[in-house]
């Protein structure tokens, strides 16, 4: 079943310049989808499609089953979430507790109704204890985890982030990878995110989209688009380092992730270790 489904899409700015050129891939429900390319490929302004953010210019964008137009996004926002880069534009009540009521009370709920609704959001997230903090007093990661508690609250079958992990320190990354990988691989729940970096693509996603330019340059499985590092050079993009490392010893698969690139080691010291034995063999 496909969350989304993009056809010949085509967006101008206002000044002229094209944003995106007849960009068209789908969506299958429960997929976790890297939007990868340089800065200025054309990222953000796709991503803001989803969820009537931005209207085509031309082609169609079809989301949680509903067509993308001025008329539909209040319905659309219900179904599919959208994470800002950064977090200060998309928090700003006096409490946390309050930003992340903002949404059910926008959607009709009694205050009653939205206060529980918040309170457990915050807590899948580990952060009730800021229930009554002022964001500004907060950490960058504590805002980005408040945001998305005001995302979540909502139930949407679609998750959409820019760049979610950019400007986060190394524990606040790791605690906001398990997050994701938790609402996509445990809660079945269809997450699209952009980033330029390879490695976070690897981790997290399990399809790929390249755009360079406003074009959408090549779609697949990730394992398998990572792999290709001329694609991704042309696409000004660079391999992961596990990739670069090991691509001269498995070039038929080089390993992508950290993990497979453990395992990847593990198998070439096993293979250089066995003529040794056999040679001490012959000897004794």
């Amino acid at each position: 079943m496909r969350a989304i489904e993009v056809r010949g899409l085509s967006y101008t700015y206002h000044d002229g310049t094209p944003g995106l050129r007849e960009v068209t891939f789908s969506v299958e429900k429960g997929d976790a989808v890297a939007v990868m390319g340089p800065n200025g490929a054309g990222k953000t302004t796709l991503l803001k499609h989803l969820n009537a953010l931005l209207l085509p210019t031309s082609g169609t964008v079809i989301a949680a089953g509903i067509e993308v137009s001025r008329k539909a996004a209040a319905e659309i926002r219900k179904k599919v979430g959208f994470l800002f880069q950064n977090p200060e534009d998309q928090v700003f009540s006096p409490t946390v507790l309050e930003d992340v009521m903002f949404g059910p009370i926008n959607m009709g709920y009694s205050r009653t109704e939205a206060e529980s609704l918040a309170c457990a959001s915050l807590k899948s997230l580990g952060i009730e204890s800021l229930a009554d903090r002022h964001p500004a007093h907060l950490s960058y990661g504590q805002k980005k985890k408040v945001a998305l508690a005001g995302v979540l609250v909502m139930e949407p079958e679609i998750l959409v982030m820019d760049e979610p992990l950019a400007g986060l320190d190394y524990a606040g990354m790791k605690d906001l990878m398990g997050i994701i990988r938790k609402l996509n691989r445990e809660n079945g729940m269809t997450v699209i995110f952009s980033t330029h970096l390879t490695e976070r693509a690897a981790a997290l996603s399990n399809r790929t989209i390249i755009l360079n330019s406003g074009r959408c340059v090549a779609e697949g499985k990730t394992e398998v688009l990572l792999t290709d590092t001329e694609l991704l050079r042309r696409a000004g993009l660079e391999p992961t380092v596990v990739t670069s490392l090991l691509l001269p010893f498995c070039p038929e698969a080089p390993p992508v992730t950290e993990e497979e690139g453990v395992k990847a080691i593990a198998r070439l010291l096993g293979k250089a270790r066995k003529p040794l034995q056999e040679d001490d063999g012959h000897e004794g």
